[in-house]
């Protein structure tokens, strides 16, 4: 065989191929599974929390890039400080799940838990899209998004960390985190 001879290559016939998602290793199953444990308080999430995935997270945070690109307001300029936040904030809860954990969790599962936790917050930014959120629409329902994601991101981590008696600990970084992320986001 010379240089100038194509390769023998086996083609799949197109309708032989798989989907560009299972190729890649993106299990939209569990997307959904871990995207609906953390929306409904009392679904258990044992299994799914420690499951360290991070195409639904990347998701959830170009989606929230997108809404608040499209609320308009100047806020491309705000879009590194957003991901300052993320990265600091994803390193404070590590480091504090490190510190109170018997082993320290794997960072892609802390990352995780953050980041299925922001659909509440990527809801009320779709909805500022729509309606202005600096008068009392926003003042009302931004503490209930950044409560509900704090929750749903501190059961998580409790579950990580093995500590499921301290859910309440892990609300108060988790609320901090999404308080400062929705007012640089949405305020």
């Amino acid at each position: 065989m010379s240089w100038l001879e194509p390769p023998s290559q086996q083609w799949l016939p197109e309708e032989a191929e798989p989907p560009l998602l299972e190729e890649l290793g993106v299990d939209t199953a569990l997307i959904a599974h871990k995207a609906l444990a953390v929306l409904h308080p009392g679904a258990g999430l044992a299994e799914a929390a420690l499951t360290a995935e991070l195409a639904g997270p990347l998701a959830f945070c170009l989606a929230m890039a997108g809404c608040v690109l499209l609320g308009g307001g100047g806020a491309s300029a705000r879009l590194d400080v957003m991901y300052g936040l993320v990265v600091a904030g994803c390193c404070g809860v590590y480091a504090l799940l490190r510190l109170m954990g018997r082993a320290p969790p794997p960072v892609a599962a802390v990352v995780s838990a953050l980041g299925y936790c922001l659909p509440p917050l990527v809801a009320l930014c779709g909805l500022g899209t729509l309606v202005p959120l600096r008068g009392p629409v926003g003042v009302l329902l931004a503490p209930l998004a950044v409560a509900w994601s704090s929750w749903g991101a501190a059961r998580q981590l409790a579950t990580i960390a093995g500590e499921p008696a301290q859910t309440a600990l892990f609300a108060y970084p988790c609320a901090i985190l999404y308080a400062v992320l929705l007012l640089v986001a949405v305020f």
